[in-house]
């Protein structure tokens, strides 16, 4: 297969399986939120963000093990394949047990300090934490085995055990509402959950490791160590983007205050399957790239899937943006619709400028510059943090919102620029047109029709028509400006998911 139908196939298994986990979840939070209430509901957000503490403690041996399992199994070095994995399993291992172990032990002084007004909710707080705890520590060996085939080429494989575990927790916690239960026992599930779907990643990557030759040199150990070491702090970095302000909200408001802002942010979080599948794919293929036009190899590269990328995934922004009231008021009800509208619309500008940083954040780490992410993440990370600080406390989860959009956005203009001249070459003038000019024309477009109708989508009915015009204006806008090789990414990428369902 060649290196752009492979790309393209991989793409689209990524993509396929982050679809069907973005579907399940839409259709699962409303009947949750009516389930367990805004209180209940979030306990269970609580859960979630405890819980992915844990595998942000493995030293970044999961980035390091996409990109030596690449460079290894391309040249077939099936040694160096074996002591990948073999490190990488221990250092999975030992942080997720010391992970759980703390999370545990300090899982009733965790409960008090950032429930405001802990009542009859202190006790389940602290059984939560403690599955978080255990669920956590097995959500690490997951991850371990999800690197593993994604190193492997094995996005099919990868994508099943990320739907499966999507789709099983929300399943059984939808059975355990029906007959009457609660969050105490969603989280017992959960910890079930990821127990199962950990073994079953362990099945997969054993039979795939065992296919591989037992040929070639010995794996540099420490290399893989340093590499995953200079993208560690970059983990961390996205842990507390992605987390921190939970506590924020937390340590100044009620639970119903979390959920009224983690909700539309879990959802909108969705739409990264896009970036977030084509540099899980990416990556790969960069850190394979070689030879005397690897250069200007990925400068094609960057510029098509940037173009390809932008004009598939900004239109969904504009829309989100425009239509937030009506979405959130017949997804979730006439509170959401109240209260979470313009912190929902802050964090949509953030997102649509953010995501300008994933292919180039990818070209950083398959180039072996994992320095520059861990640099660029922490910009966002300190940056996001000081504006909590100051804006939490006064404006609750509206400042939560800002502080989150201007902490991701602003940092990622800036990294975008730097990296895209210094590993590749690119000027601002060729960023500028080749890159962002035309997926900006037709989104630009789309939020100018959008404002002006966006009042009229009262139902359903109505919300799905105006939606479907704007996509089919901004993309038909888009398909008149993207050159013919785009056309043909693009096509690609919709032609293979269409075969793979």
């Amino acid at each position: 297969m060649s290196r752009s139908r492979r790309f393209v196939a991989d793409v689209s298994w990524s993509l396929g399986g982050q679809i069907t986990l973005a579907l399940i979840n839409l259709a699962v939070i409303p009947v949750m939120v009516r389930g367990l209430g805004t209180e209940g509901y979030g306990l269970y957000v609580m859960m979630h963000s405890a819980a992915s503490y844990l595998p942000a403690l493995c030293l970044g041996a999961g980035a390091a093990l996409v990109k030596f399992l690449s460079e290894h199994d391309a040249a077939r070095a099936g040694r160096a394949v074996r002591d990948d994995l073999r490190v990488a399993a221990l250092i999975h291992g030992g942080a997720a047990l010391l992970g759980g172990a703390v999370l545990w032990a300090f899982a009733p002084a965790l409960a008090r300090e950032f429930l405001r007004d802990p009542g009859t909710r202190l006790a389940d707080a602290v059984l939560v934490l403690r599955a978080a705890a255990v669920g956590g520590a097995f959500l690490s060996g997951l991850q371990w085995a999800m690197y593993s085939l994604q190193g492997l080429r094995r996005f099919d494989q990868q994508n099943v055990l990320a739907v499966a575990q999507g789709a099983l927790l929300p399943a059984g916690a939808l059975a355990l509402l029906a007959t009457g239960r609660g969050m105490v026992e969603i989280a017992v599930w959960y910890a079930v959950v990821n127990a199962l779907c950990f073994a079953a990643g362990v099945v997969l990557v054993l039979r795939r490791a065992a296919s591989v030759p037992d040929r070639g040199p010995r794996a540099d150990g420490r290399a893989f160590v340093l590499f995953g070491l200079g993208v560690w702090p970059g983990s961390m970095a996205w842990l507390v983007c992605n987390q921190v302000d939970k506590l924020f909200i937390l340590r100044v408001q009620e639970l119903t205050s979390l959920t009224l802002y983690a909700v539309p942010l879990a959802a909108l979080q969705r739409l990264q399957v896009l970036p977030a599948s084509v540099a899980a794919v990416l990556l790969p293929t960069i850190s394979a790239a070689g030879g005397q036009d690897a250069t200007e190899t990925l400068r094609r590269i960057y510029l098509r899937v940037m173009r390809v990328m932008l004009a598939l995934l900004w239109p969904a922004y504009v829309l989100l943006f425009a239509f937030m009231p009506q979405l959130l008021s017949l997804w979730l009800g006439g509170r959401f619709g109240d209260d979470s509208v313009w912190p929902a619309r802050l964090l949509v500008l953030g997102q649509a400028f953010a995501v300008l940083a994933y292919v180039p954040n990818t070209v950083a780490l398959g180039r072996g510059r994992p320095a520059f992410s861990s640099v660029f993440a922490w910009s966002q990370a300190g940056l996001s943090v000081l504006l909590w600080m100051a804006l939490v406390p006064h404006w609750g989860i509206l400042g939560a919102a800002a502080g989150a959009a201007a902490g991701q956005a602003l940092p990622a203009l800036a990294y975008a620029a730097f990296v895209q001249t210094r590993l590749l070459g690119l000027g601002w003038r060729s960023y500028l047109w080749d890159c962002l000019a035309r997926p900006f024309v037709s989104s630009a477009a789309l939020l100018a029709a959008a404002m002006l109708l966006h009042a009229r989508g009262t139902s359903w009915l109505l919300l799905f028509a105006l939606c479907g015009a704007g996509v089919a204006l901004s993309y038909g806008l888009s398909w008149l400006l993207l050159s013919g090789d785009d056309r043909e990414l693009a096509l690609g990428i919709l032609r293979r998911r269409a075969r793979t369902g």
